[in-house]
This record gives structure tokens, sequence and C-alpha cells, in this order.
């Protein structure tokens, strides 16, 4: 549990800048994931 909360932290900071103009719903997907 805490490896994934971990990932999806790292990945919505990363990735926040890349999907978050583009495609809200994405980004969301991810940090469900």
């Amino acid at each position: 549990m805490s490896i994934c909360w971990y990932q999806a932290n790292v990945f919505h900071l990363h990735y926040r800048l890349f999907f978050y103009n583009n495609d809200s719903n994405l980004v969301k997907q991810v940090f469900y994931i």
C-alpha cells in the first residue's frame, strides 16, 4: 500500500505538468493506479 502511494505521488508530480494541460482524466487514472 505504501509503495503504491509513493509511486502515485511521484507520477502525479511528474505527469501533472505533462497531462494536466492535456487531459485531466488521464491524470486521475494514473493517480488511481
